[in-house]
């Protein structure tokens, strides 16, 4: 097993005006391969695999395996302005962000550096739509019969707190969600503006609105579930749909999966493994259930317990 360096990978396919389509293509290796030694995943590739890159572009192995950093001044490293940037992420969303990658051919940094930008774009749009429907609410406020009934008695006071949820970007509607100030009769579930969480509403308007694939599916406090890319997905789980959903939810993780797997002539292996690390995944949510179900029934068992002893038992326990 020999290691490509990702630098050296990453200079020669753009010297040769390759994307990582273009590699993988001329090359015949799998292009999830390709993205995984480019990102530094891979800390092996065959040595098969290794011949086959290197004759692609052109250039003797020991170009890519050599671990001085190329000459091409955009790939010295400048340590004077860049920083460390760490944090945990979900199998789901780790997954999330290889699929992105694979799909518009590009590297996780791209993404992380696009997502403040991307986020302000999504979220002022998001706000100016409820600004339209806040708008297309009061328009209707003339004829009683256009709102439905839980805004008729609620409608001024609605609009009121909408307005200041508005006004200070609260994109999730957490304001709205506050019993203080909600409208009174106000369910959020069925609310015609979508104020369960507005930010959701607007994403999966979207979704429905440009016909992509996905979407949320719901959204907790640990943050959406939702899925994207799942051609992607379907493909890498050799469009077995279980296995491909078992990916988009992060039953497991991309990372996970052993390197010499991802070879597009190890399909039929890759799919054994994620049917059987999908397997034990569940089997492992399931006893992490069992066993809280069951510390909860002792725990509320021992409480009803002590409520049932008189006085006298109390005191002699």
């Amino acid at each position: 097993m020999l290691r490509i360096n990702p630098q050296r990978l990453k200079h020669w396919r753009e010297k040769r005006n390759m994307s990582m389509a273009d590699l993988a293509d001329r090359s015949s290796v799998d292009k999830s391969t390709i993205f995984r030694i480019e990102s530094g995943q891979a800390k092996t590739t065959r040595a098969n695999v290794v011949g086959k890159i290197a004759k692609a572009l052109n250039v003797p192995e020991k170009e890519l395996t050599s671990e001085a950093e190329p000459v091409a001044e955009q790939h010295r490293r400048n340590t004077q302005d860049k920083s460390q940037v760490s944090f945990r992420l979900e199998n789901r969303f780790r997954n999330a962000f290889a699929f992105v990658c694979w799909r518009y051919d590009i590297n996780q940094t791209t993404i992380l550096k696009l997502a403040p930008l991307l986020f302000v774009m999504v979220a002022e749009d998001s706000l100016r739509k409820r600004v339209e429907r806040l708008s297309m609410i009061r328009s209707a406020q003339g004829n009683s019969e256009a709102l439905p009934w839980i805004y008729r008695d609620a409608a001024e006071r609605f609009e009121q707190d909408e307005e200041r949820s508005i006004r200070s970007k609260d994109i999730f509607g957490l304001q709205l969600n506050d019993p203080s100030i909600q409208p009174l009769d106000f369910f959020k579930d069925v609310d015609w503006v979508g104020q369960c969480n507005p930010f959701e509403a607007y994403i999966k308007d979207w979704f429905e609105r440009t016909g992509e694939a996905g979407g949320i599916d719901h959204w907790e406090e640990a943050g959406p579930h939702f899925s994207i890319c799942s051609e992607l997905a379907l493909d890498f789980a050799c469009g077995d749909e279980a296995m491909a959903m078992a990916l988009l939810d992060g039953t497991v993780g991309l990372h996970e999966v052993p390197h010499e797997l991802l070879d597009g002539e190890m399909a039929k292996q890759r799919l054994q493994w994620l049917q059987t690390r999908a397997a034990e995944a569940r089997a492992q949510r399931e006893e992490r259930s069992r066993a809280f179900r069951e510390t909860c029934a002792n725990f509320l068992a021992k409480i009803k317990f002590v409520d049932t002893m008189s006085p006298e038992q109390e005191e002699n326990r």
